[in-house]
């Protein structure tokens, strides 16, 4: 089984059973339902509303995505849930409005887990653009859209991407992920670093609401302070996304130490946006969208440049 089938046979199947894995570089580890089975599963009444994260949906194959959410009515307080199980709902459809479902199953939320869930959809279509939403005491999240990705092999007429990458809180406002949730894209991918660790800084933006960040409710804590924002929570929703996470922590005083010599890198660490792919059979294209400012939510967003590598011809032409 390679890794990640493995990932998603811990995260997706066994999380309802006691489970001891033996043999390799994971023996002696007792999965969360190991230790949370004998909670109580409940339906609680929220204090507000729950779904404060938003949803997310990742690692996409030819017939399956994986779903992601939270309860979380009190997000920047370690999540403001009681310490017992809780069931949440799921569907996906092929429709915007969820006429048409085609998946549909319940997860068990647990507090070891700050009652987030993982779920592992199969049996989709490849290339193929779902609708899904989860519902739980009454409440409903948000409708995210996701897509499966196309069958080995196969011919696709286009693929759009973007990436991101180093969103820090203090130094300004996320309003392009607001054009990032706008854009006609396939996938997104976070590069990281998704948060940065540090205390309140005073001079800044805006401001982390805690000291350094050093538990693991801390981490949480500080990554809901991102998310609450409506732009950052659409640009999760409205496609596949992959982030590969970080917190910063390791790459502050690498970076300071080569800039000096890297005016280019000093350039790009200057500007605030995304960079914009598409693939066709022809060509590749990479458009550079930068922000006008991020001190203010009201920032417009313009292409810088433009550059295409054109198929079967060497080299990169700016447009």
């Amino acid at each position: 089984m390679d890794y990640q089938n493995f990932e998603r046979f811990v995260y997706s199947r066994i999380k309802r059973r006691s489970l001891m894995i033996g043999a390799g570089a994971l023996t002696g580890l007792v999965l969360a339902s190991q230790f949370s089975h004998q909670r109580a599963i409940a339906q609680v009444p929220f204090s507000s509303y729950p779904f404060t994260l938003g949803v997310a949906s990742g690692e996409p194959y030819p017939t399956s995505i994986v779903l992601w959410t939270r309860l979380a009515p009190d997000s920047l307080n370690g999540g403001g849930m009681p310490q017992v199980n809780v069931p949440i709902r799921w569907e996906v459809a092929t429709d915007p409005y969820l006429k048409h479902i085609v998946a549909k199953g319940t997860e068990i939320a647990i507090p070891e887990l700050a009652h987030s869930v993982r779920v592992v959809v199969e049996g989709l279509k490849p290339n193929t653009w779902y609708w899904y939403r989860f519902t739980s005491g009454g409440e409903a999240s948000p409708i995210g859209r996701t897509r499966t990705a196309p069958k080995p092999g196969r011919d696709v007429s286009k693929f759009a991407f973007a990436f991101v990458s180093c969103q820090h809180y203090e130094q300004g406002y996320y309003t392009a992920y607001k054009y990032l949730a706008e854009d006609d894209l396939d996938l997104v991918v976070h590069l990281g670093d998704y948060i940065y660790e540090g205390g309140i800084t005073s001079g800044r933006v805006r401001q982390h609401n805690s000291p350094e960040i050093v538990t693991l409710e801390d981490y949480r804590n500080r990554h809901a302070l991102s998310n609450p924002e409506s732009s950052i929570v659409g640009s999760e929703f409205v496609c596949t996304s992959i982030s590969s996470g970080g917190d910063g922590s390791d790459s502050n005083s690498t970076v300071a130490a080569y800039l000096p010599d890297n005016p280019h890198i000093k350039f790009y660490n200057g500007q605030r946006g995304y960079v914009r792919c598409v693939l066709s059979p022809t060509n590749w294209q990479t458009d550079y969208l930068v922000m006008s400012a991020v001190t203010t939510e009201s920032g417009t967003i313009s292409n810088r440049a433009s550059f295409v590598i054109e198929n079967g011809r060497l080299g990169i032409q700016q447009v």
